[in-house]
């Protein structure tokens, strides 16, 4: 019973945003299909956990591209990577350079929170504790702590993220 109603509601939610400008052909191409999804209207706000264990953070928000994002997660919130504690601009150890070129975004901070349009790190961007993006292909938001692949078992904690449209 109970999945046979969140099949009814899942494809609801399909049908709604194929009738609006067909945002589930894009969700459909650009990562997960199971909605629903949101889509923000330009000054509105959703604010997403961010789970430090998890490859891929699905936020559940369509953002279509040209349009602009305000991103934000308050300095005071922290995660953990093994036993170091750092907030979502990441943290580097002399000690780790060696295994650099083997985090998900190489140039960017060990456990730096990172975005990405689909579960794809071809439209990858860095978040850290502040960014503004102008969306390049549009698609599915998701985000994640950026860490070896293989590492994510030993992550603890979250963030929590505001995302804010712009225009």
């Amino acid at each position: 019973m109970r999945r046979a109603w969140l099949l009814t509601l899942g494809l609801c939610g399909l049908l709604w945003l194929g009738g609006a400008g067909g945002a589930s052909k894009v969700a459909a191409e650009r990562g997960r299909t199971d909605g629903p999804f949101t889509h923000l209207q330009v000054g509105e706000s959703a604010t997403v956990d961010v789970r430090a264990e998890t490859e891929w953070n699905w936020s559940g928000l369509l953002l279509l591209q040209g349009e602009s994002y305000a991103l934000s997660v308050d300095p005071q919130d922290w995660w953990l990577d093994w036993f170091v504690v750092t907030n979502a601009d990441g943290f580097t150890r002399e000690n780790m350079v060696p295994f650099e070129p083997f985090r998900r975004m190489p140039d960017e901070q060990w456990f730096a929170l990172i975005g990405a349009i689909g579960q794809s790190l071809d439209d990858a961007f860095l978040i850290g504790t502040e960014a503004t993006y102008t969306v390049t292909t549009s698609g599915l938001f998701y985000s994640f702590a950026n860490d070896m692949p293989a590492f994510y078992f030993n992550n603890h904690g979250h963030v929590q993220l505001t995302i804010t449209r712009l225009d």
